[in-house]
C-alpha cells in the first residue's frame, strides 16, 4: 500500500507539472485562416466616458500593434454617437470598431423612463454596427460592466428590479444584437463578476480603476487575438509621442482661431465665430455648460521654467472656465492626473463661489509662469512639459460669447535641451538592461526553470518514500535480512 502510495505521490506530481506547463503555454482558439491581420491596422474604440477616460485602449492598441483612434466622449448616448460618427469613426478609416455604449443610455433622470428605451438602444446599436461595416471595417460590440447602485437615484428603478437589473435588460439587448447581427461580443459584464465593485471601478463607483482597466485590457486582447491573425514579422506601429521642447526665445499660440478646428462632445451645442479682429467667440446653444475642445496635432512641449502662458479674454452673459492637458491627453481622452483647471491662477476677475468660474461680463489679461501653476510633476520630463489640449467651458446663458484674443506661451530662451545618448549608445543594451527580446521571455523562462524544478523536488520525494516503504518491508520479502534500525536514515 505505500510503494503504491509513493507511486500516487508521483503521479500526482507529474499531473501538477503538466499543469504549471499548461498554464504557461495556454491553448486558445486559433483564428481562422484568412482572418484579418491586426498588426498596422487602425483600432477605433467608440464610446462614452469610460472609453474616454480610460488607459485600456491605448493598451489594447500597443498589444495588438495597432495604430488607435479613441472616439470616445463622455456622457454620450448611442443617440449622440450617431450624430458624430462620420467625423468621429468614418473619417478615421478604421480596420475595427469596438462598440462601448450602455451606460448612459439606460439612465433614468425621472421616473418616466431611461434615457433611451431597450428598442431605440438596439435600433441605434444595429445603425452603428452596419455604418461600420459599410465601411469594411469590423463591428465588435461590448456589454456594460456593473456599476454602484447608490451613485444612481434608486428610487426610479426599484420596479424594474433595481439599478443593476436594468443596465442588465440593456446588456441583453447588446449580446441578442450581436447574436443577430453575427458580428463580435466582447462580455465585459460577464468578466467583472470575479471582482468587487471597489477594486473594479473608482471611488465614483462608474468609472474604471487600475484594476477594471486591466480587466478590459485582458478580455479585449483575448478575444482578438482569437478571432484574428497577427504577425510577427510586422513592424512595431509607434504610438504618439511628445515633440522636441521649444528653444530659443519664442511665443506659440496654445489654440487656434480657426472654428473649424474645435468640438464639442454633442453636436450643435455650441458654436464658434472668428470675429473681424481675429479673436475666436465661443457660446453655447443649450444656456447650460458644455465645452469646447481643441487638440492640436502633435501638441506642443515647452520648457517648464523661463515660460509664460499669456492670456486675454472676456466674457460676456455666460462665465467660463479653462483646462490644459498634458502628455497626450485631451479632452476627450485623459489619463488621471494629466490635466489642469487653470482658472483658479487667474488673477483679477471675479468667480463663481462654489464651480470657480469666471463670472459674466469679466475682462482677464495677463501672464502666469508655468513654473508657478501646480503641473503634475509626472507630466514633466527633462524640464518640459507637453501641452496636448485645451478645454473651454462656456456656462449659462445661451448665445452669449467668451471671446479668447490671446492664449499663447512665451520662452525666454534659455532651455537648453539635455544632451541625448550618441546612436551607439542608443543601440547597445545596458548591462543592467535586457534587450526587449530577453525582457519578453523572462517569464516564460522563469515558468519553465520553476517547473524543471519542481519537478525535480518531486522525483526526490518520491524515491525517498519509495525507499523508506521498501525497508520497512523487508522483513516480509525475506526472514533473513536483519530487521532496520530505529537509527538508521
Amino acid at each position: 500500500m505505500k510503494k503504491n502510495s509513493a507511486l500516487k505521490a508521483l503521479i500526482r506530481g507529474g499531473i501538477g507539472l503538466l499543469c504549471c506547463v499548461s498554464l504557461a503555454f495556454p491553448v486558445g482558439a486559433e483564428p481562422a485562416e484568412g482572418a484579418r491581420v491586426l498588426d498596422g491596422g487602425t483600432l477605433c474604440t467608440f464610446g462614452d466616458s469610460l472609453t474616454a477616460m480610460s488607459g485600456w485602449p491605448q493598451d489594447v492598441a500597443t498589444q495588438l500593434n495597432m495604430h488607435l483612434v479613441n472616439s470616445g466622449v463622455g456622457g454620450n448616448t448611442t443617440a449622440d454617437a450617431l450624430k458624430r460618427f462620420d467625423s468621429d469613426v468614418a473619417a478615421k478609416d478604421p480596420d475595427i470598431v469596438l462598440i462601448a455604449f450602455g451606460t448612459n443610455d439606460f439612465v433614468r433622470e425621472s421616473a418616466k423612463g431611461s434615457r433611451l428605451s431597450t428598442d431605440q438602444f438596439r435600433e441605434n446599436l444595429e445603425t452603428i454596427a452596419e455604418k461600420v461595416q459599410a465601411l469594411g471595417a469590423d463591428p465588435i460590440l461590448m456589454t456594460c460592466p456593473y456599476l454602484r447602485e447608490s451613485v444612481y437615484v434608486e428610487r426610479y428603478y426599484q420596479e424594474d428590479g433595481g439599478v443593476l437589473a436594468v443596465l442588465d435588460t440593456y446588456n441583453e439587448v447588446i449580446r441578442q444584437t450581436a447574436s443577430d447581427l453575427g458580428i463580435g461580443l466582447v462580455d465585459i459584464r460577464k468578466a467583472c463578476e470575479d471582482y468587487e465593485p471597489s477594486l473594479f471601478l473608482r471611488s465614483d463607483g462608474v468609472h474604471l480603476s487600475d484594476t477594471g482597466d486591466q480587466v478590459y485590457t485582458e478580455e479585449i486582447t483575448r478575444y482578438m487575438t482569437s478571432v484574428y491573425r497577427q504577425d510577427p514579422d510586422a513592424p512595431r506601429v509607434t504610438q504618439p509621442t511628445r515633440p522636441a521642447a521649444l528653444e530659443g526665445a519664442v511665443t506659440q499660440d496654445l489654440i487656434s482661431f480657426d472654428p473649424g478646428d474645435w468640438t464639442t462632445a454633442n453636436e450643435g451645442e455650441m458654436t464658434f465665430k472668428q470675429n473681424e479682429d481675429g479673436s475666436l467667440a465661443l457660446s453655447n446653444t443649450t444656456g447650460l455648460w458644455p465645452d469646447a475642445r481643441y487638440a492640436p496635432e502633435g501638441g506642443l512641449t515647452v520648457p517648464v521654467k523661463g515660460t509664460r502662458l499669456e492670456y486675454d479674454f472676456s466674457t460676456a452673459g455666460a462665465g467660463t472656465s479653462i483646462a490644459l492637458y498634458f502628455n497626450g491627453s485631451t479632452p476627450g481622452l485623459v489619463d488621471e492626473n494629466e490635466s489642469l483647471v487653470l482658472t483658479p491662477y487667474i488673477e483679477g476677475v471675479e468667480r463663481e463661489p462654489v464651480s470657480g468660474d469666471i463670472l459674466k461680463n469679466q475682462d482677464a489679461s495677463g501672464s502666469i509662469l508655468l513654473s508657478d501653476l501646480p503641473i503634475p510633476a509626472e507630466c514633466i520630463e527633462d524640464g518640459a512639459v507637453w501641452i496636448s489640449g485645451v478645454q473651454i467651458y462656456v456656462a449659462g446663458a445661451k448665445n452669449q460669447p467668451v471671446t479668447v484674443r490671446k492664449l499663447s506661451v512665451t520662452t525666454d530662451g534659455s532651455y537648453v535641451a539635455p544632451t541625448t545618448q550618441t546612436e551607439a549608445d542608443a543601440t547597445t543594451p545596458s548591462a543592467s538592461v535586457a534587450p526587449e527580446g530577453d525582457r519578453q521571455l523572462t517569464p516564460i523562462l522563469c515558468l519553465i526553470a520553476g517547473a524543471v524544478l519542481a519537478a525535480g523536488l518531486i522525483v526526490v520525494v518520491a524515491v525517498f518514500l519509495y525507499r523508506r516503504n521498501r525497508r520497512r518491508n523487508g522483513a516480509s520479502v525475506s526472514s533473513d535480512d536483519p530487521p532496520s534500525s530505529p537509527d538508521q536514515p
